[in-house]
């Protein structure tokens, strides 16, 4: 599924997991969370998925100057994990940035990705503990290929 400002992958039939990459663009003054909100309110509520938007907005001055996409979301069903779904997820975004010009970024709050984005290519440029008892968060980039 694409539309003009990024692209949904999913993997597996039935779906077991799902990769949602956005083109750059400024994070905005307030923010939204124009395609995941309403996936996020639901499943945490509009008060959690609220404090979400106040990271990402926090961490959209963390973003590379440089030309990129950006990873806004990858996730596997847990009972589906450790199959090779999120590696073809994540292929899949980084082919078609092959050739572009464009790096890739992202960020996380599990340390435990760490080695799976880092086997990508991907390397921290930035380590922050969000504010009110947040969780460390890791920017991570891709340098085009």
């Amino acid at each position: 599924m694409q539309d003009s400002g990024g692209q949904v992958d999913v993997a597996g039939d039935p779906p077991v997991g799902l990769a949602a990459w956005r083109a750059a663009a400024p994070v905005p003054a307030e923010p939204t969370l124009p395609t995941l909100g309403g996936l996020l309110a639901a499943l945490v509520g509009t008060a959690r998925a609220q404090e979400v938007g106040a990271a990402l907005a926090a961490l959209g001055g963390l973003r590379p100057a440089e030309p990129h996409a950006y990873l806004q979301f990858l996730a596997v069903d847990p009972a589906a994990q450790r199959r090779g779904h999120g590696r073809e997820l994540l292929g899949r975004g980084l082919g078609r940035l092959a050739g572009t010009g464009e790096g890739a970024a992202l960020e996380t709050t599990d340390p435990a990705n760490l080695p799976f984005y880092a086997a990508a290519g991907f390397v921290v440029r930035h380590e922050v503990t969000l504010a009110a008892g947040g969780p460390t968060v890791w920017a991570m980039w891709r340098a085009a290929a």
